[in-house]
């Protein structure tokens, strides 16, 4: 008895005991509840990057609104004044507990990985920039693009359309705060950090063209046959290749690719990927070099 008194008294210290909580309010506190009112008070720091010092601030910040929107909708004379503080730490404990990590987890995707860019406020709220997956799709754009111009004007189109992309997908493009300073911002930013690295990408994969003839295999059946379905495509030249079937699949090694099949007899096939491997089709897809 003693023990659970003592926990008793340090919760009450803490201002944890439930039992001068009104019960209508642990009711109403539910996930669902609160979640309202922490979606309405995200909204209220759109500029969160800069208003915030770190990533707890900002959590405290918004749980701190949430909780004061939730008081003044509900009938507070339920509460008394010597209960206030029991209710609002019992409110925020539930609140860290459930939203705790979505709202760090929200400034760290916003801020971290932007803070030094120049991009407006409402672009870091709405993007969600992985730096892999802006790699591949630069890579992407590159190889598609080879063909038709030379480097510097590949790599400018090349980050031109990505950012495209990028707004298109964060419905940027279909609100009043598109303009083209969020457009040339972003590509700015985005040709800032990945012009060297792309610019050394584009000078290791174009800078052993030969006039071979590479076959693009897609087929259904592991190891092709009569019943598999796809097509096959040779193309004449490395470089031309590349910028045929190379964006298709842009994470992969093409470097390497080429070296092996330089050292395997002619017509040995290559498995680049398999169904769903990093792509959208349910198909394999090899390269074999005719030799």
């Amino acid at each position: 008895m003693k023990l659970q008194e003592n926990i008793e008294r340090i919760k009450e210290v803490m201002g944890l005991n439930e039992s001068k909580i009104p019960s209508q309010i642990i009711r109403r506190a539910n996930e669902e509840t609160l979640e309202k009112y922490i979606a309405m008070a995200e909204e209220e720091y759109p500029t969160l990057c800069d208003d915030f010092e770190d990533e707890y601030e900002y959590v405290d910040n918004v749980i701190d609104s949430a909780i004061d929107k939730f008081l003044q909708e509900i009938d507070i004379s339920i509460i008394d004044n010597d209960n206030f503080i029991y209710t609002s730490n019992y409110l925020r404990d539930q609140c860290r507990d459930i939203f705790g990590s979505h709202l760090l987890d929200v400034y760290k995707d916003t801020c971290s990985s932007l803070n030094e860019s120049t991009l407006p406020i409402e672009v870091k709220r709405r993007l969600n920039l992985s730096e892999e997956q802006i790699r591949n799709d630069l890579k992407k754009w590159i190889m598609r693009l080879s063909k038709d111009y030379n480097k510097d004007s590949v790599l400018s189109r090349s980050f031109k359309q990505l950012t495209q992309e990028l707004l298109e997908m964060s419905r940027i493009t279909d609100t009043e705060m598109y303009n083209e300073r969020i457009f040339d911002t972003l590509n700015k930013y985005l040709s800032d950090k990945y012009k060297d690295e792309m610019g050394r990408f584009y000078d290791e994969i174009f800078g052993d063209n030969d006039y071979e003839s590479y076959c693009f295999i897609k087929h259904s059946e592991r190891h092709g046959g009569l019943q598999s379905r796809g097509f096959s495509e040779c193309i004449i030249g490395w470089n031309d290749f590349l910028s045929r079937y190379g964006f298709w699949l842009p994470p992969l090694d093409w470097v390497e690719i080429k070296n092996k099949l330089n050292e395997l007899p002619p017509k040995t096939k290559i498995l680049l990927a398999s169904p769903l491997e990093g792509h959208n089709f349910e198909y394999y897809f090899s390269v074999l070099k005719r030799g």
